[in-house]
């Protein structure tokens, strides 16, 4: 091949046409030859297709985070389409529907059947928008009666549009119905005329559904529970006294010393609280104090008194926890340590408990010896003796302070002696003796006398009436128990006479009989004279004195005298 021509004159090998009608169809020849001369001829037919018939809409601007929908072809046309973004096929669905974030250019490669194609874009133009939102978050719990203000910050604001018509930059808000969810929302827009929602979800928290039992009483030093809401309620629970939290129990135990209100705050789950309060009055106890701790002595009686009457108590006085009585007070006589409780109660119901221990201390043990009633005789001595344990001190009745005394009454009588006994505790006993004097017999026997040798002389004791038991007794011989004895000692001699009472009270008396030995005498001898003489008759003697008896008649004292009996006449001589 050495030529080529193209019937529109091009001699070049190829040639590049731009068939300017659509719909057409137009014809393409070449004469080709060679060095020879010779030539062919060959014909192309080029059919002009139409280009896809379509424009993309202007460059337009959106507001930041607005989408827009980009129209392609009707899909009638049934082209091939291709959307292309930063050249990267985008999409090949007819419509696309984008939220750039910046500007971007949209390209739209459109195909029909005969493979004819266009490109064609669209700016999409990217406004700012306001850079703000309601700063308090997107859901917010306000418990029911709160009021909550939603406000909007940031940048590039303008206007604002809320749902319930305000036009500021804040609201405040009270929902009105408890447990419901309210939906509040605002516009924000610029001076480009774009803007941005805001939702937030405001949510109506119901409160603590809990009361507290009514203001009570209790008595001083009685313990209260005071119960706050169940468990099933799941509160948070804080109780306040005076300020100051108490306690984050469920329940609390108190015993206020003074009326006290005790203050509960729940919170729900949601933070929600409420507040409720109870008071709590303090009654009177009884204003009473028994007196210390104290000691008696066994066998002691203690009176304890209780509450004057005018306080208005109820008492009892409670013993090894038997009521022992109700009265004001009591009088007892333990024979062990024994506490003591007084329970008293006011008009109100209030009480108290005192009690007092009475310490029992040991006595003495001991007495005195012997029986309890003693009998002597007049002019006896009589010892009392105390004997025993645990013994400090004496102190009788006749003001000794031994352990024993002796007595001689001077009188007969029944006579009480007693003595108090005390140990080193200060405790004591007393016992008494009784000792009854009995009165000796009353008599007395006559005067000493005096006797001669040979003759004899009668003691004479006391009536029969007075009854005695009667002892004569001469040389520690009981001689004679007869009332009278009549006696004729040959010497001196002592008779005792021992008389013995009904109360057995001997009394000894003595009489003494002097024996005088007779003199010794001598009388003339027997002598014989005639009717009408006389004779002289004497005697000698070694007594004091002398005397002539005739026929117990006393005739001379002389030693001698001179006689004339008229008959035998016997003269006794006696010395």
């Amino acid at each position: 091949i050495d030529l080529y021509a193209w019937n529109n004159g091009i001699m070049n090998q190829s040639i590049t046409v731009n068939p300017s009608i659509a719909d057409s169809t137009y014809k393409y020849y070449v004469d080709i030859f060679n060095l020879s001369g010779c030539a062919i001829s060959d014909t192309v037919w080029l059919l002009i297709n139409p280009l896809p018939d379509f424009e993309l809409a202007n460059d337009t601007s959106i507001c930041q985070g607005d989408s827009i929908t980009i129209y392609g072809p009707d899909e009638s046309l049934n082209y091939n389409i291709q959307w292309i973004v930063d050249g990267d096929n985008y999409s090949d669905e007819q419509n696309i529907t984008v939220s750039p974030m910046d500007t971007t250019e949209y390209f739209l490669y459109v195909e029909n059947l005969e493979a004819c194609s266009i490109l064609d874009s669209i700016s999409i133009n990217i406004l700012a928008i306001p850079d703000a939102g309601i700063i308090e978050g997107d859901t917010i719990g306000v418990c029911f009666g709160d009021s909550v203000t939603f406000t909007v910050e940031g940048i590039n604001a303008d206007s604002y549009l809320w749902s319930n018509g305000a036009t500021t930059n804040s609201i405040t808000v009270m929902p009105n119905i408890v447990d419901t969810i309210y939906k509040y929302y605002v516009d924000i827009f610029n001076s480009n005329g774009c803007f941005i929602s805001d939702t937030v979800w405001l949510v109506s928290n119901s409160l603590p559904d809990f009361n507290l039992a009514n203001d009570t009483s209790i008595c001083l030093g009685e313990t209260v529970t005071i119960y706050g809401p169940p468990d099933s309620l799941n509160y948070d629970i804080m109780w306040l006294v005076a300020d100051t939290i108490y306690s984050n129990e469920q329940n609390i135990s108190v015993s206020p010393m003074d009326t006290t209100e005790y203050f509960l705050y729940m919170e729900t789950e949601e933070a929600c609280g409420s507040m409720d309060s109870i008071s709590i009055n303090i009654l009177d106890l009884p204003q009473y104090q028994l007196p210390n701790d104290t000691s008696i002595c066994l066998g002691d009686s203690i009176t304890i008194f209780g509450p004057d009457e005018s306080m208005d108590y109820s008492l009892q006085w409670i013993i090894a926890d038997t009521i022992y009585s109700i009265e004001q007070f009591i009088t007892i006589s333990p024979i062990d340590t024994t506490e003591v409780f007084l329970y008293m109660e006011t008009s109100l119901g209030c009480s108290s408990l005192d009690s007092i221990s009475i310490n029992i201390l040991s006595i003495p043990y001991a007495q005195i010896m012997g029986a309890d009633t003693v009998s002597s005789c007049l002019g006896d001595s009589v010892t009392f003796t105390v004997i025993g344990i645990d013994i400090d001190s004496y102190l009788w009745s006749t003001g000794s302070e031994y352990d024993s005394i002796t007595i001689s009454p001077l009188i007969p009588d029944l006579y009480k002696y007693t003595v108090l006994i005390s140990n080193e505790s200060g405790c004591s006993v007393s016992d008494s003796s009784w000792l009854m004097v009995n009165p000796l017999p009353d008599f007395e026997l006559e005067d000493d006398s005096e006797i001669c040798y040979g003759e004899e002389i009668i003691l004479n004791g006391p009536a029969d009436s007075l009854n005695y038991k009667i002892k004569w007794i001469v040389a520690d011989t009981v001689y004679s128990d007869s009332q009278n004895i009549i006696v004729s000692p040959d010497e001196t001699t002592v008779y005792i006479l021992s008389l013995t009472n009904e109360y057995g009270c001997n009394m000894i008396d003595s009489i003494t009989i002097g024996v005088h030995p007779l003199p010794i005498i001598n009388a003339s001898s027997d002598k014989e004279i005639c009717f009408g003489d006389t004779t002289v008759i004497s005697i000698t003697h070694n007594g004091d004195s002398c005397a002539w008896m005739v026929n117990d008649d006393l005739v001379s004292t002389e030693l001698e005298f001179e006689v004339f009996p008229e008959q035998s006449t016997e003269y006794i001589a006696v010395a």
